[in-house]
């Protein structure tokens, strides 16, 4: 039986995927319930990394949106590439397949679980 998780008592996969799912409501969403779970998830690795990789995540993309959110295909393209993601890290969360994001993924695991 998976872990559970001290953040409102979900299993760790529920929870992880959670952070990750919230991004279909808007980056600034994800960020918001990510930086939640960090503040009161405090034990569980696995939960914290998949929190601040999406609040890194999510948190690139909401700059990007803000910065060529003028232009109707950059909006578009930031849009679905914020949903399809969204998507396939909770699928991938929910599954309990570690993943790791290009460029990011690797930083924000030695940052979880340094020790």
């Amino acid at each position: 039986m998976p872990e559970k998780s001290n953040f409102l008592g979900l299993e760790e996969n529920i929870a992880s995927a959670i952070v990750y799912a919230c991004g279909v409501f808007g980056s600034l969403f994800a960020v918001v319930i990510a930086i939640l779970a960090l503040i009161f998830e405090q034990s569980n690795k696995k939960i914290r990394f998949n929190a601040l990789q999406s609040v890194v995540w999510f948190g690139v993309l909401a700059v990007l949106s803000f910065i060529f959110g003028g232009i109707s295909i950059f909006r578009t393209a930031l849009q679905l590439a914020r949903i399809a993601s969204a998507a396939f890290l909770a699928y991938k969360a929910f599954s309990n397949v570690e993943f790791r994001l290009p460029l990011v993924g690797d930083v924000v695991y030695n940052q979880v679980y340094k020790d």
